[in-house]
Order: structure tokens, then C-alpha cells, then sequence
């Protein structure tokens, strides 16, 4: 029953696509009638809302994807996507990622349509989500680096210029927690090493100050007094000919080969392994809760809490030896 009714839409739908032939460039200024049009109408809205690239990006990514497979099953405009699509699409989803993505999907495509049904605009009168819970995303365990495997990481760093960068990168964001994007955009007059203190614009344009330990410092000053070039950031690529800042890829890219040679293994290979580890590393030493969300960057404690979860589970792993009820059966 229902494949036969998105078997008609479907038909249907191409033979409005073949009426309406090209659209003009205004139009996909603007925002045009059909799912692409509506797209590019909110990013170009959220663009103006102040929401980061980054954000934007996303949003283009996954909306792109999602019109895709609604045009496959022959959908081309709002009001005829139906709660038998998403479901489809859901299901379409779960063949190739994972819980976490699977639920990062449906909520940004759920927003579009939230967006698209607010009465001031009246795109939509009903969103296809209204009936649809969001997919459980698995509470995984978070692992974080061990501080010998920090070390083993930082070993492979060299003297040399890019070696000096390079530990300053691993030692930043294991003592700040920092994201990739944040680290491109810091530019040395936003550091105050008296203070141990580096001003951040952070997302959602949010500035906040994190905090820097000495070792950390030593390893900056290491660095800067390698630099021979005039550029405002703090971190930049390496060939002195045609210096530039560093961009979140690479950023990403240096780190992930680092715990490649390091031998790194269990653990998602990148920046934000590192981001986890000094959150799970502070709560371990005693940091207090709300002082690692702000330092984090979090706008709520929910993901902190993880961090806090990781941390009690693996003191409750240590310490159950001394409780165990099994070993304390009478024999």
C-alpha cells in the first residue's frame, strides 16, 4: 500500500519537474518553491542569523543529502513529503551510519521543517515530523587517550619548526580542550601567558577565555621563537615561502597521523579524542563540573555529565575488588 502511493508521487512529481524546466538565479537567491529553493532560502536566512559557517556547511550537507533520496522516490516539493518518507529515509540512513549520525540527520532535517512550518511563513501548515520520535543515539562509553599515550604522541614531534608547532598543537588541546576550528582562529593577540589565558570566539559566536597550564606555556614559547613571519595567528603551515593560517583539515590531518605513528588504536584518530581526553583527564583530577563546561565551550552540562559517566565507570571498574560480592561468598 504504501510503495504503491510513493510509486504515484513519484510519477506525479516528474511530470512537474519536466514542467518546470530551469530555475532562474534569482529564484535560488531567494528561495523557489521546490525543496532546493526552500534550502537554499534558510541558509541564506541562517547566514543572516549569524549562525557559523560551520553550522551552515552542515546543514547544506544533510539537507542536500536528504533531498536526494526525496527525489528519488519522486518528491520535489514540502508539502508532499509524508511521514512514510522520513521513515523511509530513516530506515535508508541506519544501512550505512551509525546511531549518532542517524539522529544528527533527523534533527537538522526536522529544524528545516520546523522552519518551513512556523506560521510567518506558511510554507507547510503540518511538518511530516510531528508523529516521528527521534532515534535513540547509543550512550556509548567515551575512551579517552591515556597520559602515556599523550606522551608517546608528543614523542614523535621533532625540534625542528614544524615538530615545536606540532606539540604545541597536542599539548593546547590536551590542556584546553579545544575544538579544531578554534584553534585555526586564535590569533596571537588573543593570548595572555601572564594570565595563562587565551581568549576564544567559540560557536554560536560565544567568546569565553580558557586556561593554559606552565608546561603548556613552555611548549608555546618553544614554538613562537621558531616563527620568523608577521601573520596574526597562532598557528600557521610551514613552508616559510608561502605561509598561511592553519585550516581546521589540517589541524585534523596532523593529529590523526601523529597517533598513527604513535600506534594509537581503539579510539577515533583526530583532534577531538584529545578534546575528550583533557575533559575526562580534569573531572579525573578533581576539575569541577560547571568549570569544564565553560571551558569546553558546552552550552549545557549534558555532555560534561558523559564525561563525568566515563570517569565514574572506570573508578568503579578499580575499585571493585574491594567489594566484590562474589569474592566475599563464604567457601
Amino acid at each position: 500500500m504504501v510503495r504503491n502511493q510513493l510509486i504515484g508521487q513519484r510519477n506525479y512529481a516528474q511530470q512537474r519537474i519536466t514542467r518546470n524546466q530551469l530555475i532562474s538565479p534569482l529564484k535560488r537567491i531567494i528561495g523557489d518553491v521546490d525543496l532546493w529553493g526552500r534550502m537554499d532560502a534558510f541558509l541564506n536566512i541562517s547566514d543572516a542569523n549569524g549562525y557559523s559557517p560551520n553550522t551552515i556547511s552542515s546543514y547544506r550537507n544533510l539537507l542536500t543529502h536528504f533531498i536526494r533520496f526525496m527525489n528519488s522516490q519522486g518528491v520535489t516539493y514540502p508539502d508532499e513529503v509524508m511521514e512514510q518518507h522520513i521513515v523511509a529515509y530513516i530506515i535508508h540512513r541506519k544501512r550505512t551510519c551509525n546511531g549518532v549520525s542517524v539522529g544528527t540527520y533527523f534533527r537538522h532535517v526536522r529544524a528545516w521543517f520546523n522552519w518551513m512550518r512556523d506560521p510567518h511563513r506558511g510554507i507547510i501548515q503540518t511538518s511530516p515530523f510531528d508523529g516521528l520520535k527521534t532515534p535513540p543515539t547509543p550512550k556509548t562509553v567515551i575512551k579517552p587517550l591515556t597520559g602515556d599515550q599523550v606522551q608517546r604522541i608528543m614523542s614523535f614531534c621533532t625540534d625542528y619548526f614544524r615538530g615545536a608547532r606540532d606539540k604545541a598543537l597536542v599539548m593546547l588541546i590536551y590542556d584546553s580542550g579545544l575544538r579544531r576550528s578554534e584553534l585555526s582562529n586564535i590569533k596571537l593577540e588573543d593570548i595572555d601567558l601572564k594570565r595563562g589565558a587565551i581568549k576564544i570566539m567559540g560557536k554560536g559566536a560565544r567568546e569565553r577565555y580558557i586556561a593554559i597550564g606552565d608546561v603548556t606555556k613552555k611548549v608555546l614559547l618553544s614554538y613562537l621563537y621558531r616563527r620568523t613571519d608577521n601573520l596574526p595567528w597562532l598557528f600557521v603551515t610551514q613552508k616559510v615561502e608561502n605561509r598561511a593560517q592553519m585550516s581546521p583539515g589540517n589541524i585534523s590531518q596532523i593529529i590523526s597521523d601523529l597517533m598513527r605513528c604513535a600506534g594509537i588504536t581503539g579510539v577515533k584518530l583526530g583532534p577531538h579524542t584529545l578534546r575528550h581526553s583533557f575533559a575526562t583527564a580534569s573531572i579525573r583530577n578533581g576539575a569541577n563540573l560547571f568549570h569544564v563546561q565553560s571551558l569546553l565551550g558546552h552550552s549545557t552540562l549534558d555532555m560534561t555529565r558523559r564525561y563525568a559517566a566515563t570517569v565514574d565507570s572506570e573508578e568503579a571498574v578499580r575499585q571493585h575488588h574491594k567489594f566484590s560480592p562474589a569474592d566475599r561468598l563464604k567457601r
